[in-house]
């Protein structure tokens, strides 16, 4: 999976789930061209700081 899908999914799935994203995208790269030429075992951990998104009610009246 590249990077630009996951990035896809992770946002599809925060709005799915109203969860909100604050904080700086972390990318950690745990396996990649330094360990291995095959760019099918490299291996990035991405941190996404989330939070659960609140909820306010408007007064009708």
């Amino acid at each position: 999976m590249t990077d630009g899908l996951t990035y896809g999914d992770l946002g599809a799935y925060t709005m799915r789930h109203e969860i909100s994203v604050t904080g700086p995208l972390r990318e950690y790269y745990l396996r990649d061209a330094r360990h291995t030429p095959d760019p099918t075992k490299w291996t990035t951990e991405i941190g996404w700081p989330v939070f659960r998104a609140e909820h306010h009610q408007t007064d009708s009246a």
